[in-house]
């Protein structure tokens, strides 16, 4: 009775886990959305990046976006795979953060504003939640049986329309980086 109890909460703590992981992983694509160069926080001048260095950038960062995007949908039905690929897009997340925080890359004549730092260390707090709830969470999965869930009316919407939702998820990107890019690429020095 004692063990079905403690297996009980220990799925209760999975899926209240796996709920706050999706709430954390929107909110570090909202604030990735709400940076794009050009837009109202990132006002940096980054126009002496090498074109190629522009478009490569801008593309990893909007998979990186729409990667947390896609794992926080799959997070908050608790499938495990979500929980290790979590943990790697709030590292990303953070290694992008700090190397930004640190003037690594991408360097910039321009200071960061105090907005824009404020966001820094906010994207920097969300990724090591990411981390750290990950992490809890793949130990805790490593304990108890795993039974899957049922299939909810959306599960089963993204399942039929996997093709459709691909190619507007391809839009989206392929929008986000050609206007990001060229944002950069046309600002003036």
């Amino acid at each position: 009775m004692a063990k079905e109890n403690s297996r009980m909460s220990e799925r209760s703590s999975v899926r209240l886990l796996a709920r706050w992981l999706s709430v954390v992983l929107v909110t570090l694509f909202c604030c990735l959305a709400l940076l794009i160069p050009g837009g109202p926080i990132e006002n940096r001048n980054f126009s002496h990046l090498a074109p190629a260095t522009v478009w490569i950038f801008n593309t990893f960062l909007t998979l990186l976006g729409f990667s947390a995007l896609v794992v926080a949908f799959f997070a908050w039905k608790q499938a495990r795979w979500t929980f290790s690929a979590a943990l790697s897009i709030g590292l990303l997340f953070a290694i992008v953060d700090l190397l930004d925080l640190l003037h690594i890359f991408p360097t910039s004549p321009t200071p960061m504003s105090l907005l824009l730092w404020s966001f820094a260390m906010g994207i920097l707090l969300l990724s090591g939640l990411a981390i750290f709830v990950s992490l809890r969470l793949l130990s805790l999965s490593a304990t108890i049986d795993s039974h899957p869930l049922p299939q909810s009316k959306v599960a089963a919407f993204v399942a039929r329309h996997k093709v459709l939702i691909a190619a507007l998820f391809l839009l989206l990107s392929i929008a986000a980086i050609v206007f990001a890019s060229l944002s950069i690429l046309h600002s003036k020095p």
